[in-house]
């Protein structure tokens, strides 16, 4: 069985979660989630079961409405996305000053060490 053929039904989730199966769908019809119709049952994959988890947690234990929860959930994205990009930014910043201080690799006479030949 591959990746993609496993899967977890909305059911499933919502009784082991003691939640509504309406709220999950509703949240996939916001398009916070990806349902998948398999045999019949709407389902999600492993690989989105810790943002469903997410999801109920706010919903259920901290009593976030549905559309509060669609807030959060897209604003904790948009800082994931934000904090990949500022470090991108840093490692290209570290890699261009260590670029800058960089000893030269040509010699250089020394100023104090050599004398300079007057013509």
């Amino acid at each position: 069985m591959t990746a993609m053929e496993k899967h977890i039904s909305i059911k499933e989730l919502a009784q082991f979660h003691q939640i509504s199966e309406t709220i999950l769908r509703e949240f996939a019809e916001s398009g916070l989630f990806e349902l998948h119709i398999i045999q019949s049952e709407p389902c999600i994959f492993p690989d989105q079961l810790e943002r469903y988890e997410r999801a109920i947690r706010l919903y259920r234990d901290l009593g976030v409405n549905k559309e509060g929860v669609e807030i959060i959930m897209e604003m904790r994205e948009k800082m994931a996305q934000m904090q990949s990009e500022l470090a991108e930014i840093r490692r290209q910043l570290k890699k261009m000053d260590e670029r800058l201080h960089k000893p030269y690799v040509d010699s250089f006479y020394d100023i104090e060490t050599e004398p300079v030949k007057r013509v």
